[in-house]
């Protein structure tokens, strides 16, 4: 819990230095667990903001989002009713949740394809 605390506090910090553009990536954390920074993930609100985790521990912020993008982006989260886009990455191997700014269109890993039928024409007897 201690680990969240310091993460939730630079990410604040970070938060009130006004990162540009030109600063990104920006580091908020080092040595964060994949469970840290998942957790972390489904706590914040923090829209705008995209978020990586590396593979030895170190956590940026990687991009954020214009003002316009992101009235976009809530007003179509709201129309859509998409409460919390949070999944599991399904190219990560350490089981890392990922928030796409919307989701509209389902990802082919995580939906399968409907069934095929094939209709035949019914003959009848004469």
């Amino acid at each position: 819990m201690f680990d969240q605390y310091i993460l939730d506090r630079n990410f604040r910090k970070a938060r009130e230095r006004l990162a540009t553009e030109d600063s990104l990536p920006l580091q908020i954390g080092s040595g964060v667990s994949a469970k840290i920074y998942n957790n972390f993930i489904e706590r914040q609100e923090a829209p705008g903001y995209k978020f990586e985790l590396a593979r030895d521990g170190k956590l940026f912020k990687v991009d954020m989002a214009l003002e316009v993008h992101e009235e976009v982006v809530m007003r179509l989260s709201h129309f859509f009713h998409q409460a919390n886009g949070v999944h599991y990455n399904p190219t990560s191997r350490k089981m890392k949740k990922i928030a796409p700014d919307l989701s509209i269109r389902p990802n082919k890993v995580h939906v399968q394809a409907p069934p095929t039928f094939t209709m035949r024409p019914v003959t009848r007897p004469d």
